[in-house]
């Protein structure tokens, strides 16, 4: 909540990144359809003009996108370790004795991390996607609609097999940072008491136990 702005701007920029991505395609459309098959030479230094200044406004707004929404990641994983480890100071005795150090110690570095790349990379990609979809399909519909809607017929059939397969994934995405903090504990446990291991000649069984 307290980068909302940020995140609206940094969302517009890859809205505006996205639609300026696909101005190119329409000014070459334009170049071949009124410059060259109808001979109308004095356009095409006007286009050309127009193209430069659309390549560099696209490298300008990804740029600047790509660095507001790196920002904004760090910035909310960095409050979200914060708050995460103020919350756990203020936990009773009897929680600690129910969780593993190595399970706490993942929450607190692996999956806040995965916030992060949610934020500076899979938002703005959706975001980017999405934009890219809809800005497609008007002009797809402006110039061909009976194409455009001829496009739109397998859709059903993504959503369906995505909604199939998302249930799976999700299923064996949590198994995967529940066996992650796993591994974290093992850790946790096996490095800082090391000397037992060694006094004990438990180094075998701490590799299989890994």
């Amino acid at each position: 909540r307290p980068y909302a702005v940020w995140a609206v701007l940094g969302l517009g920029m890859a809205a505006a990144a996205t639609g300026a991505q696909l101005m190119p395609p329409i000014l070459t459309k334009t170049i071949i359809d009124e410059v060259v098959l109808r001979g109308r030479l004095d356009q095409l230094g006007p286009i050309i003009l127009l193209l430069a200044v659309v390549f560099l406004a696209r490298s300008a707004l990804t740029y600047a996108r790509s660095y507001m929404l790196a920002w904004l990641g760090q910035r909310v994983v960095a409050d979200v370790r914060s708050r995460t480890y103020r919350h756990l100071q203020q936990l009773s005795l009897g929680f600690y004795e129910r969780r593993q150090t190595g399970q706490l110690m993942s929450r607190l570095t692996s999956d806040t991390g995965h916030i992060q790349e949610f934020v500076s990379d899979t938002l703005q990609e959706m975001v980017v996607q999405s934009f890219t979809v809809l800005i497609i399909l008007a002009i797809l519909f402006h110039y061909q609609p009976t194409l455009a809607a001829l496009a739109l017929v397998p859709i059903p059939f993504i959503i369906m097999s995505t909604t199939l397969v998302r249930s799976r994934v999700r299923r064996f995405y949590r198994s995967a940072r529940r066996r992650m903090g796993a591994i974290h504990a093992v850790l946790a446990d096996a490095i800082p008491g090391v000397r037992v291991v060694k006094a004990f000649a438990q180094e075998e069984r701490e590799v299989q136990r890994f």
